[in-house]
């Protein structure tokens, strides 16, 4: 079972300020065994995203997932700057460190290196 909820706030006209929370309750057996466990996660994420100039922007992200039954915390972050296209579209290139996904059901992710991202909205 998953729940996630985010949302954003303009803090002024160039910064806002975005958050996600996400939790995942699951079960999990080790290869070879039908023996389940719960797994219970929590999925944190802070974003700023600034408008530097006409056409640009820059954003950072942190992220941190925490493991009940494991008790053990891991982190994340990106780094990345987009540029518009049009009203309808952008295009980003970015770098990702850790092992966070910014999706509540990866449960082994490992994040590291550059990215590209395009975004359409309508």
């Amino acid at each position: 079972h998953v729940f996630s909820i985010d949302g954003n706030y303009d803090l002024s006209p160039k910064l806002t300020l975005g958050g996600k929370y996400g939790y995942r309750l699951s079960q999990v057996a080790p290869r070879g065994t039908t023996v389940f466990a719960d797994e219970t996660a929590h999925l944190g994420i802070v974003r700023l995203d600034w408008h530097v100039v006409h056409k640009w922007d820059i954003l950072g992200e942190a992220r941190m997932l925490y493991t009940e039954q494991s008790d053990t915390t891991e982190t994340g972050a990106l780094l990345a700057a987009y540029r518009h296209i049009g009203n309808n579209a952008k295009i980003g290139l970015g770098y990702e460190w850790g092992r966070v996904s910014d999706n509540p059901l990866n449960i082994d992710y490992t994040g590291a290196g550059i990215f590209l991202n395009l975004i359409a909205k309508f």
